[in-house]
């Protein structure tokens, strides 16, 4: 639990709460349409992004995947242990890991997703369909960078973490 106001809601819940719920909504969806994608996400925004992750390797879609996550410390990493099941799982699955509060064990990347890491990691950045969520100002920093590069809007879905 990571102090999210969602998160806080889900602690505070005891045996025998009703919770409503509803859904899905929306068009933020990988059905297997493209032939690579890229989906990047900061924090709590992995979530949907692990979904499509999850789907694509169970229906073994043959879409090259590659997915940049950044997460604040080591600790806060979600779907960590499901990540190395599926990448060797999923032959087309390449996972990035970056901190931006590194601790002192850490000797993957740091610092936040920019252009560089993008062009490094993406080579064929022109290539790929652009899947971005996480908190507002990560989620628009990362579109205004694709679009600065060349990526068109017709290559670009986006979901924002509300209250995040």
């Amino acid at each position: 639990m990571t102090g999210h106001p969602f998160a806080d809601a889900l602690q505070a819940l005891k045996p025998g709460d009703e919770i409503a719920a509803c859904g899905p909504f929306g068009d933020f969806t990988f059905i297997g349409e493209y032939k690579k994608i890229a989906l990047i996400a900061g924090g709590i925004g992995l979530t949907p992004l692990w979904s499509m992750t999850r789907y694509a390797t169970e229906m073994m879609f043959t879409t090259d995947i590659t997915l940049l996550y950044s997460a604040r410390t080591e600790d806060l990493i979600l779907f960590r242990h499901e990540m190395r099941d599926l990448t060797e799982r999923n032959p087309n699955l390449s996972i990035v890991l970056t901190l931006t509060t590194p601790g002192p064990r850490w000797n993957g990347r740091t610092g936040r997703i920019d252009r560089r890491m993008i062009e490094q990691e993406l080579p064929d950045w022109r290539d790929r369909v652009f899947f971005t969520s996480g908190p507002t100002g990560m989620v628009d920093a990362i579109l205004a960078i694709l679009r600065e590069i060349g990526i068109p809007d017709s290559q670009l879905r986006s979901e924002y973490i509300p209250g995040y």
